[in-house]
């Protein structure tokens, strides 16, 4: 399963580049879903649905790719966990990331993965705008306390504490102080 997501991904995302915003930087976008994925390995939270959903987790929103071809391809699970962190054109940020509230807690977690690479990536290349990147996420980090018991109990507290050392090391290289989150 995960070769076939790891190809689809390859393939959709083809000719795609992730850009920094003054231009500045550029580099393919595929890089992104496998740099997710492998920050939930490193965590320790990756089974090979999660696996999957992480290198597809762009897919329905930024290619052309259908949610027929994921649920064909990966089933009910992989296509549930790419809808739940698909954000349409139309749907408002904010209430975006406060569905993550209750959204699922593999969504959740592929999701806490993602926010962290993109900032991770703000901080190596646009180190001015990581910060409010990353106040943008505030929502998350506030349900991460939340959800400690779920994440736990799906993941393990070993999990929790990775995830939870992996968000303070990124608030400090923002030059935010962790508390601000709950950390």
């Amino acid at each position: 399963m995960i070769q076939a997501a790891l190809q689809l991904a390859l393939e959709a995302h083809a000719g795609q580049t992730r850009d920094g915003r003054d231009g500045e930087w550029r580099r393919p976008y595929f890089v992104h879903p496998v740099q997710v994925a492998a920050k939930l390995s490193e965590w320790g939270a990756a089974d090979e649905t999660l696996f999957a959903a992480a290198l597809l987790h762009d897919v329905l929103e930024d290619t052309s790719v259908s949610a027929q071809t994921i649920h064909r391809q990966f089933g009910d699970a992989v296509l549930r966990l790419v809808e739940e962190l698909t954000c349409s054109a139309d749907r408002d940020k904010v209430e975006y990331m406060r569905s993550f509230e209750s959204a699922s807690v593999e969504a959740f977690v592929i999701k806490l993965a993602d926010r962290w690479c993109n900032v991770s990536d703000f901080c190596s290349e646009e180190p001015g705008y990581a910060p409010k990147y990353l106040r943008k996420a505030a929502p998350l980090f506030e349900f991460f306390q939340l959800r400690r018991p779920e994440i736990e109990g799906r993941f393990g507290a070993e999990v929790w504490q990775r995830i939870r050392q992996d968000l303070v090391t990124l608030c400090r290289k923002t030059d935010l102080y962790e508390g601000t989150f709950g950390l």
